[in-house]
């Protein structure tokens, strides 16, 4: 749609639209990031179960389920500086009787077929081989077990240079952007999608009206990275700019709609595959 200059100032900007301000300056009561645990904790996870974290980082959810819901917990990263951060956050919070941390790839998961009940993943698949890596959490989950996502994907707002640009930076499989795509794979391996729910702008929405996630320090840094970038890229390199830049991209375009934050529940058959989208 076309707008001419003198629709845009005899019209649409001449005179104020009752109630538009008002409705924009209220709260529509944004979910928090937090929803993700409850939505996880709603799958039935009891003392009885063993979880599985792929990508644990520093092993805070292991932590925090293993605390929660007195299971057993195995927190898996391919990276050994994790590893040593997940071992000392176990330590921290006495739970190293329940969780196990383990050094690992999520497409060579080093447990036993049927080895968990439950399956937790965030911020994880945009940047691995997701068939392989779906393959293997299926082979792991029980019958009947369950699977929570939480990934990123590109909607049709993203451009292509920039998509180029940021997956580059931050290590990310293009192909893996698409929901069409990993839906399809996540099906190929056996899973029911049983349930989906869009974020979108949400969680940015609620950090920007509570205040702990403001875009005005994101937006100030990226000003000035890009007066800086010739000097940060001779001091620091061009790969360390990129990785801070896109970083600080990620959360601005989450909020404009280029990156949609979504959740899956994945189900290994014997439970319901009734699929809703939210």
């Amino acid at each position: 749609m076309n707008i001419t200059a003198e629709q845009l100032y005899n019209d649409l900007w001449a005179e104020a639209r009752p109630g538009f301000e008002e409705r924009l300056g209220s709260s529509l009561n944004p979910r928090a990031p937090e929803m993700l645990e409850v939505r996880f904790a709603a799958l039935g996870v009891t003392s009885e179960d063993t979880v599985l974290d792929v990508g644990c980082r520093e092993a805070g959810y292991a932590v925090q389920f293993a605390q929660q819901f007195g299971c057993r917990v195995v927190a898996l990263d391919p990276m050994l500086r994790h590893i040593e951060w997940a071992r000392a956050k176990v330590t921290e919070g006495g739970v190293g009787h329940r969780v196990t941390v383990l050094q690992g790839r999520m497409e060579e998961i080093p447990l036993d077929n049927d080895a968990v009940d439950y399956i937790w993943c965030r911020d994880v698949l945009n940047v691995v081989d997701l068939p392989r890596g779906l393959a293997e959490c299926f082979r792991v989950l029980r019958a009947g077990g369950t699977m929570l996502t939480y990934q990123n994907f590109a909607t049709s707002l993203m451009e292509p240079q920039e998509a180029e640009r940021m997956y580059a930076a931050m290590a990310i499989r293009p192909e893996n952007m698409s929901r069409e795509y990993f839906e399809q794979r996540t099906c190929a391996v056996g899973f029911h999608v049983r349930d989906v729910e869009r974020i979108e702008s949400e969680w940015r929405e609620c950090g920007i009206e509570q205040g702990w996630c403001s875009m005005d320090p994101l937006l100030l840094r990226m000003c000035r990275m890009r007066r800086l970038e010739e000097e940060l890229v001779r001091e620091y390199g061009r790969p360390y700019f990129e990785a801070e830049y896109g970083a600080a991209q990620w959360l601005v375009y989450q909020a404009l709609g280029k990156l949609s934050p979504m959740i899956h529940i994945l189900e290994k058959p014997g439970t319901s595959n009734t699929m809703r989208v939210a």
